[in-house]
């Protein structure tokens, strides 16, 4: 009998992973299209997306909570790609190098599903929900990193100058809000291409965590 529960909502959790995805392609076709997302009705999504009215409400109560699960799709490979470099015991050893890759993954991710994110910089600044969501999304990850920095530090790979959870804050945001701008509103004339701005935050994110100039000038004193 469990056996037979389990295999249920096995079935179902895919299904609602499957149903998701086709949301978010639904989603980001009609973005692409020049439309707004709070402009978009909640049928015409649900028939585009090839799901029931229905159980489209099943899986997602209102607008807020389906654009927090495309959301949160669009944005996996976007915060596991740090994560990854964080967690790789081999980055110190490939320098800033392995820095860009991860930022690379970053921006591209981005721009890949720019119309979704879009839709979320926006409804965050007056959806306390969207905007609880997020924040919270990064901060996860922020507690993460932090740890792994906190690591570093008392395994001695990164010197005693470094606050790992006040410069994994900063660098976190940095890079979102950095990326964000970037993305959605560049500036014109005086926009940076995506090559420099990954060589410039990873250059930065690398300093503040292996640039050991504060030790060596106390060193030489």
């Amino acid at each position: 009998m469990a056996s037979v529960t389990k295999s249920h909502v096995a079935a179902a959790r895919r299904r609602r992973a499957e149903a998701i995805e086709r949301v978010l392609a639904a989603v980001e076709s009609m973005l692409e299209d020049g439309e707004r997302f709070t402009e978009l009705p909640v049928g015409r999504i649900a028939a585009e997306s090839g799901i029931p009215r229905s159980t489209f409400y099943q899986y997602f109560p209102n607008k807020s909570q389906l654009l927090i699960h495309v959301a949160a799709l669009a944005s996996e490979t976007f915060f596991s790609a740090p994560l990854s470099w964080f967690n790789d015991p081999e980055s110190p050893s490939r320098g800033v190098v392995g820095v860009e890759q991860a930022i690379g993954t970053m921006l591209r991710e981005y721009r890949s599903h720019w119309t979704v994110m879009r839709a979320l910089d926006e409804l965050s600044s007056y959806d306390p929900e969207i905007a609880e969501f997020w924040i919270g999304r990064i901060n996860e990850y922020i507690s993460m990193m932090g740890g792994i920095v906190d690591g570093w530090q008392k395994a001695g790979a990164i010197g005693s100058q470094v606050d790992p959870y006040g410069a994994t804050t900063g660098l976190v945001w940095m890079v979102e809000r950095t990326i964000s701008q970037h993305v959605l509103r560049p500036t014109g004339d005086a926009a940076v291409s995506d090559e420099q701005l990954v060589t410039s935050l990873s250059r930065i994110i690398w300093l503040a965590y292996y640039d050991d100039q504060p030790r060596n000038r106390r060193d030489s004193t």
